[in-house]
C-alpha cells in the first residue's frame, strides 16, 4: 500500500471497530512495515449492544440502556498496550 501510486499510509475501520483481537494485532504489525497508522472507533460493540446513551445515574433514571465507559477504554487500552509491544519507539514520540 505505501508502495502504490496512492502511497497509502492512513487506515480506518469507519465507524466500526475492529473488535477481532486477532485483526487488529495483524493490522498494528502490517503498519508497522511503512511507519502507518491505524485509525480506530473505540467502541466494543458487545458492550454497547442497543445503547442509547452514556451510562450513568441518568441514564438507570430514564430506564435507557447506558453506554459503559469501559467499552471505549478496553479497545483503547488494548491497542495502546499493543502499539507499545510492536512499535517500542511508540513512547518516545510521545
Amino acid at each position: 500500500m505505501a508502495n502504490s501510486a496512492a502511497q497509502v499510509r492512513i487506515f480506518s475501520d469507519d465507524g466500526h471497530c475492529v473488535s477481532d483481537s486477532l485483526v487488529m494485532r495483524r493490522a498494528l504489525e502490517y503498519v508497522k512495515m511503512f511507519n502507518g497508522v491505524i485509525a480506530q472507533h473505540a467502541q466494543d460493540p458487545q458492550l454497547t449492544v442497543e445503547a442509547q446513551m452514556n451510562e450513568s445515574l441518568v441514564s438507570s433514571k430514564l430506564g435507557l440502556k447506558g453506554w459503559p465507559a469501559i467499552a471505549e477504554e478496553g479497545i483503547i487500552a488494548r491497542t495502546f498496550s499493543w502499539q507499545i509491544t510492536f512499535n517500542p519507539d511508540f513512547m518516545s514520540a510521545m
